[in-house]
């Protein structure tokens, strides 16, 4: 997931810790728009005022496509989010559900588990098949294989039986 994506697009799954994360950074935007207003207000500076407009609505904007972002971690649909807008009970639910409750495991309808994004095995898989193409295409650049063991012949009636609980 990219950066712009991560702030400003609500597809996807995020973590607990890219969920605080993502409200720290909207934290410190919200911090420099109440700076950037009040300065602006009280020297009377027109532009410092209209300047911070933006940056609040950017903010919020963040705030909601995290939230909606970790309700997909629990394989909520975004409309939940609306239920955030009760009095009190809404935000401290989001708290609760958003900041400390773990979503669910493995893939659900809007991705896959945030928390093993980082799994290399297809990335290794796939330098090994361009590898072994790339062996087969330029045969100086083959690297030496071990030699593989052939299998050993079974009789028929051998070969029926299961071999650790499966079919052979």
């Amino acid at each position: 997931m990219g950066l712009a994506n991560y702030f400003f697009g609500w597809n996807g799954r995020i973590g607990r810790l890219q969920w605080w994360l993502g409200g720290l950074v909207q934290a410190v935007i919200l911090a420099m728009v109440a700076v950037l207003f009040v300065t602006g207000a009280g020297t009377k500076n027109f532009f410092l005022v209209v300047f911070s407009i933006p940056l609040l609505f950017i903010a919020l904007w963040f705030g909601v496509c995290l939230t909606i972002k970790r309700l997909h971690d629990h394989n909520k649909s975004g409309f939940w989010f609306f239920l955030y807008f009760i009095p009190i009970v809404g935000i401290i639910w989001q708290l609760i559900e958003c900041g400390l409750l773990r979503g669910t495991e493995g893939d659900n309808d809007f991705g896959p588990d945030p928390r093993f994004r980082f799994n290399v095995s297809d990335d290794i898989e796939a330098l090994l098949a361009a590898r072994d193409q790339g062996a087969t295409s330029h045969p100086r650049m083959a690297m030496p294989r071990a030699p593989v063991a052939q299998p050993l012949s079974l009789a028929p009636a051998a070969a029926a039986r299961p071999a650790f609980g499966k079919r052979v």
